[in-house]
Formats: C-alpha cells, sequence, structure tokens
C-alpha cells in the first residue's frame, strides 16, 4: 500500500489500520521488462539453478528455495569485493563470497527472472522491534533494507521475499536486543527528540507535557536512585579509608616501623590478604615463641591505640618493638651459625 500526500505534515500524526480479512487486491500481470537478464548473468545462474530449486514445483516454492539458499550459505558484511571471472553477481553466488542486503537482493531477483518468475526490487527500510515500554520504533539510516518481490501468477500479485541472511546482518551492524534498561533509555531518547520538536513548535504546550510524561518521572527516579547510591558508596570508601589508616600520625609512623621489621628481620613480608593473626602464627612457625609473645603485645596495643580509643604511651610502643628487634636478630645470628657449622 502506497499513501500520498502533498500537505505539509511537519508535526503531524497519522494511524493507519488494516483489517486482516480484507485481502489484497489483485494486481495487474507484469509486462517482459520484469524477466530481463543480462544474457552473460543468466547462462552462469542457469548453471547453478537447477540445484538450488529442484523439487520446487510452483512459482512460490522456486522463490523460498532460493531465498533459503542465501540465508543457509552466505554473510552478511558492509565490505563487498565481487571482483572476479564474470558478472559480480555470478561471483557472488557462485562463491558464496560476504556481500550487503542490496546485491543479496539483486543476485535472488536475477535468479528469479532466470526462473522465469517476474521479479523487482524493493527498497526501504528494515524497522526494529518496537520498544517494550512506548510501542514505537525508531528508523535510523542504518536501517535503510533491499528485497524482492517476485510475482506468484497463482495469487495473482507480488510478493515480498528477503534474501539478505538476518543473523548476520544483526550481527556486522552490532545490532543488540535490549532488555527492559535499553528500552528504558530508548524510550528516553525518543521522548527528547520529540520534546525537543515540540519546544520549536509550542514551547508553552510542550513544557506543560513535561509533568504529565512518565519518562520524565522515570528519569527523575533512576537519577535519585544513582545520587543516593552515590553517597552510600561514598560513606563506605570513607569508612573503609578510615579503618585502613589510623589518625594518628605518629601511630600510622609506628605500624610501618613494625611491618617493615618484621619484612627485613625476620623474613615475613605480609601478604595482602592476610589478617594480623595469620602473620603472627607465621611468626611464631618461624622464630618461635618468644618472637610471637612480643608481636602479639604490640599488635593488642596497636588495635587498642587504633580502634579502642585507648592511647598508647612511646614507651608501651617502642620497648617491646626494640625487644622484638634484637631477639629477631639474635635469631637470625644463630640460623647463620648453624648453617655456617652444617657446611
Amino acid at each position: 500500500m502506497v499513501l500520498r500526500t502533498f500537505a505539509n505534515l511537519a508535526g503531524a500524526r497519522a494511524r493507519l489500520e488494516l483489517e486482516p480479512a480484507r485481502g489484497l487486491p489483485a494486481e495487474p500481470e507484469p509486462g517482459a521488462a520484469l524477466l530481463e537478464v543480462p544474457e552473460e548473468l543468466r547462462a552462469a545462474l542457469l548453471e547453478l539453478l537447477p540445484q538450488i530449486i529442484a523439487g520446487a514445483r510452483s512459482s512460490r516454492g522456486r522463490a523460498q528455495a532460493i531465498e533459503r539458499f542465501f540465508h543457509a550459505n552466505f554473510t552478511y558484511s558492509l565490505e563487498a569485493d565481487l571482483t572476479g571471472k564474470g558478472h559480480p553477481l555470478a561471483v557472488l553466488v557462485r562463491e558464496r563470497r560476504p556481500a550487503y542486503c542490496i546485491h543479496f537482493a539483486s543476485a535472488m531477483a536475477a535468479m528469479l527472472r532466470s526462473a522465469g518468475i517476474p521479479a523487482r526490487l524493493v527498497g526501504g527500510f528494515l524497522v526494529e522491534e518496537p520498544n517494550r515500554l512506548t510501542g514505537r520504533s525508531v528508523v535510523r539510516e542504518r536501517d535503510a533494507h533491499a528485497w524482492v518481490e517476485a510475482w506468484l501468477p497463482e495469487e495473482g500479485r507480488f510478493v515480498a521475499f528477503d534474501a539478505t541472511p538476518m543473523s548476520t546482518r544483526e550481527a556486522a551492524l552490532g545490532l543488540e536486543r535490549s532488555g527492559a534498561l535499553g528500552s528504558l533509555f530508548g524510550a528516553a531518547g525518543s521522548w527528547l527528540r520529540r520534546a525537543f520538536s515540540g519546544l520549536r513548535r509550542d514551547p508553552l504546550g510542550a513544557l506543560a507535557a513535561l509533568g504529565e510524561s512518565p519518562v520524565v518521572w522515570a528519569l527523575l527516579a533512576l537519577l535519585v536512585a544513582w545520587w543516593l547510591k552515590g553517597r552510600e558508596g561514598w560513606r563506605l570508601a570513607a569508612r573503609e579509608r578510615a579503618a585502613v589508616s589510623p589518625r594518628d600520625p605518629k601511630l600510622a609512623a609506628w605500624r610501618a616501623r613494625y611491618l617493615k621489621l618484621l619484612d627485613r628481620a625476620a623474613r615475613l613480608s605480609p601478604k595482602p590478604s592476610e589478617t594480623d593473626d595469620e602473620l603472627l602464627e607465621r611468626l611464631r612457625a618461624e622464630h618461635g615463641e618468644a618472637a610471637w609473645r612480643l608481636a602479639s603485645l604490640l599488635t593488642e596495643r596497636y588495635r587498642q591505640a587504633r580502634f579502642g580509643g585507648r592511647a598508647a604511651t612511646a614507651e608501651e610502643l617502642e620497648a617491646p618493638l626494640a625487644a622484638l628487634e634484637s631477639l629477631l636478630r639474635a635469631s637470625r645470628q644463630s640460623r647463620a651459625g648453624r648453617r655456617s657449622e652444617a657446611r
């Protein structure tokens, strides 16, 4: 069905209603022009056609067989190279090269005509599924498409067939089925485009419609949720920072010295995921109970000063740390002596 108008319909809306019970009217039989094919191309295609349409008795059956041949054996690509021996469409069909819709449609039309079925090439748009929230579809330049209409005498009209392998077309064009969130953003984008268009025509009416739009309220809800989540994440990050880094610079410096002592004197580098208690157990296994008791005392005093709110004096921290350092040094020298005797 073709609708024509010469009026200015900018901003107007139209609704097309079809009654499935009413069949399409019969069309006049096409002339010989829709059977024309260059002889070189016809000869090349007739070598391939018999096995493609074998067993098909009707015009519809032959058209469907040709359509299935393209769907099963070809790949959609925006970069097509049809150079080779003979007509480019014969190269496409014979060597099954990647191509895009206009090539597949042209090749199918030539094959239909070579099989004695009048056919014509049709260009238009392949509209995506409607948005789940709005029921609307957005038509873009990438939706441009080409297909074939074949004359079926048993039905008395042209019938559309599409040779393009759709699964590979969607992958090549990056078309993905959107979920609920994608539908929401798609609806928001469509609404914004209509809103800007309405602002140019009727600014007051467009502004009044803002408060009535469910899309506006959905976007506001998303923004509020995002803002609240961001604030909670900031609070959590602040709590984590406070739990890791001591507030007292002197306590932080002492803690760094303690870990450095374990690293250099005890050869125990704290692991990223290791707890203080796990580190203490490794110290006991390597250097004995005395070293473990001193390190445990230091760890407990640090925890009380850091998390318990109890201030630790320099003597409470420095004296055990110096004793641990002396003990670890003596332990290391003893081990070195035993290794020398063993040699």
